[in-house]
């Protein structure tokens, strides 16, 4: 940036100053607007409309024009400009006026390249894979961006709200953002040796010079990932019914609408959760009613037909808008928020829902209101909605007549109010997440009491099963959006309490669908009225163990051929860790490796697990697995691993124990079986001399009786 500003300082005077800004001004203008009409993604349309916007400004223009002097050159009065805003934003505590400084410097770059024909080179022409690493990079330079070759993005001074990281997620370019150690880099040292580097935008990693068995670590990982997308993409095709044929829509929850593409990808059936209030997040003022329209309207047509449940503004009291100055409030999460606020705040009710009928025109739009409590909020909401409805129809405006206007179940008023809000809704939809604190009197951010509010309790389970008894006695559609939906191990209730949609974060869609495609509908009945017999959450949780032990993971036993590995090259206890909970999510036993291998360094770093004879038996216990799991990894080449007898291992015989299943005493059970069979040398070398998997599962049988 700085031989950036110091190149302008020689750019010449000109007499007619303002006239040529003027004329720039204008010609950039122009050309956002040719840009942002064959722009594909409703993301970089956004951010060229936000750059317009600050063009259009008569406040930021006319802070350069005034420094136009017969001292100052365009180029240096524009600089200036620059410093004043950045000295400005950069005193906010608001983070995303701290992340437009990057924006006016991208706007005012272009501007004196127009004016001065190009004189700062902003290309990088890319020509082979590569990972851009720098403190800032503005929109438009990204926007030339090869994408293809572009495999990586690392913004030091970026935050991950900047226009560039949104952009970058838009394009599927892994990218980590705002992290120290820029100015200890030699860029000239990568640059000469082509060296690898390895972006980890799940963890937030970027390393540099990376050793071989870090290489051979992500290695894995890569593999992993396919083999993880193959599986979802077999699963996500299946229909959302039970064996004995019973249907439950399996919708998404997103954030943009940039996601919707991606659920649909991973088998949903359309969006039960659009949360609306990130549109209006990270800004110094709302969204205007232009800019909500275009991204209504991209992820209706996204859906194809599919429905779009869009949640009005769901802010306020413990999630404030700076611009709303609300008050802050000694109870927030009880206080003004949500629908609570429109009618103080109705322009921006207004604008959102007249952008949402505009957009209903273009596919299968649903409205939800959050935080109804009682009849007369929706009623108000339903009326609102009609008026604004005629309005724009009144100007022929297309718009959807048939828009369903629904209700969030979050306050457990609602609960037993469902007769009345049903004159004024089309269908509900729970909120566990809320509604589980509202129901316990239990914060869920309060670590100190937020174990309190749990779905799993009877007490709960009851409130679900009369809020959806009453919903169908009525006719009316009853699906859930909170984190409830999306557990797995919750999905036999969840079916048998007869919710017609469950509403999930995208990547659970597919293992879900395939959970679902082994339950009896019947038999998830009967479980709904065993578990209200129950006192408390974890007779409830015993009861979904054996249920799903049962009817789910029936074929799931203890040791498979899927959990089988025989020719592993791994030359380190941490890539042989990995290849054990790699075959654990490649089997479809869990979607949460990172907390698995954790638990099993943690046991490591105990004392090592090596028994010796050439054996390790590395084990943990843990609840992010949906069956106890025994994996072998048969080593081409013994590896070190700290065993009792110093000798390397040859052979890992890995213990998952769900836990809470079988008790704690499971894994020292089956190490106890193990180990007085390794003891025995014919047993060991029969172990050694195995060549199928089939030869190990005859041989281990013992371990599933």
């Amino acid at each position: 940036n700085n031989d950036v500003w110091n190149k302008i300082d020689d750019l010449p005077y000109f007499v007619d100053n303002k006239i040529r800004f003027s004329n720039a001004v204008q010609s950039l203008k122009a050309r956002l607007v040719s840009e942002r009409s064959t722009a594909l993604d409703s993301n970089v349309k956004t951010i060229l409309e936000a750059h317009y916007s600050l063009l259009d400004d008569e406040e930021f223009i006319q802070n350069i024009t005034s420094k136009m002097t017969n001292e100052l050159s365009i180029a240096k009065a524009m600089h200036s400009a620059y410093l004043h805003y950045q000295n400005i934003f950069a005193g906010s505590t608001n983070l995303y006026l701290q992340q437009r400084v990057i924006d006016i410097q991208d706007l005012i770059i272009q501007l004196i390249n127009i004016i001065y024909d190009n004189v700062i080179d902003t290309t990088i022409k890319l020509s082979e894979p590569t990972i851009i690493m720098t403190k800032e990079l503005t929109p438009s330079v990204f926007l030339s961006l090869d994408k293809n070759l572009l495999k990586g993005l690392v913004l030091f001074s970026a935050s991950s709200t900047s226009h560039t990281a949104i952009l970058a997620r838009s394009f599927d370019i892994p990218t980590v953002s705002d992290i120290d150690g820029f100015e200890d880099i030699n860029f000239n040292v990568l640059g000469d040796n082509k060296s690898c580097s390895i972006i980890d935008g799940n963890r937030g990693l970027v390393l540099l010079n990376p050793s071989n068995e870090i290489i051979n670590y992500y290695t894995i990982e890569v593999k992993e990932a396919y083999t993880f997308q193959k599986q979802n993409l077999e699963y996500s095709n299946l229909e959302p019914v039970t064996l004995d044929n019973h249907r439950v829509e399996l919708v998404a929850n997103v954030a943009t609408n940039v996601e919707v593409e991606r659920a649909i990808t991973y088998g949903a059936l359309g969006v039960g959760l659009f949360r609306s209030e990130f549109i209006f997040m990270d800004r110094h003022s709302a969204p205007t009613e232009d800019e909500q329209f275009a991204i209504y309207q991209d992820a209706l047509i996204k859906a194809n037909g599919l429905p779009v449940i869009v949640r009005l503004l769901d802010i306020g009291g413990d999630k404030p808008l700076d611009y709303l100055n609300i008050a802050k409030e000694e109870n927030p999460f009880l206080g003004y928020r949500a629908v609570r606020f429109y009618p103080e705040y109705i322009e921006i009710f207004k604008t959102q829902v007249k952008a949402l009928l505009r957009a209903s025109f273009y596919g299968n739009l649903w409205i939800m209101v959050p935080m109804i409590a009682t009849a007369t909020e929706m009623q108000w909401v339903q009326n609102e909605v009609l008026i604004l409805k005629n309005e724009l129809l009144a100007k022929n405006i297309q718009i959807n007549s048939n828009i369903p206007l629904g209700t969030m179940i979050e306050v457990p008023s609602t609960a037993f109010a469902i007769e009345d809000i049903a004159k004024s809704t089309d269908f509900f939809s729970i909120g566990t997440n809320d509604l589980a604190q509202y129901f316990f009197a239990a914060e869920r951010g309060n670590h100190k009491v937020s174990h309190l509010a749990n779905v799993m309790h009877p007490a709960f389970i009851r409130l679900l099963q009369q809020i959806v008894s009453k919903c169908n006695q009525l006719k009316k559609f009853v699906g859930m959006c909170g984190e409830m939906a999306g557990d797995i191990d919750c999905l036999p209730l969840l079916v048998g309490l007869g919710l017609n949609e469950l509403s999930m974060s995208i990547p659970v869609i597919p293992s879900i669908k395939y959970n679902l495609s082994k339950l009896n509908y019947t038999k998830c009945c009967e479980l709904v009225l065993e578990a209200c017999k129950c006192s408390t959450s974890t007779q409830v949780k015993q009861l979904l163990d054996v249920f799903n032990a049962v009817n789910i993971n029936q074929e799931q036993k203890l040791l498979s051929d899927s959990l089988i590995l025989l020719d592993s090259n791994a030359d380190s206890k941490h890539l042989a860790i990995k290849e054990v909970v790699s075959l654990l999510k490649g089997s479809g036993r869990t979607n949460t490796m990172d907390e698995i291998e954790e638990s099993l360094w943690l046991r490591e770093d105990t004392y090592a697990t090596g028994i010796g004879y050439g054996v390790a038996i590395p084990h943990c216990k843990t609840s992010v697995v949906s069956h106890s799991s025994v994996c072998l990894i048969k080593l081409n080449n013994p590896i070190a691993w700290g065993s009792i007898d110093n000798e390397p291992v040859r052979f890992i015989i890995s213990l998952i124990i769900k836990e809470d299943n079988g008790g704690d005493n499971t894994h020292l059970l089956l190490i106890a079986k193990l180990s007085r069979n390794l003891m025995k040398e014919d047993f060991r070398n029969s172990l050694f001399n195995c060549k199928t998997s089939t030869e190990i599962l005859e041989l281990l049988n013992f371990l599933n009786n």
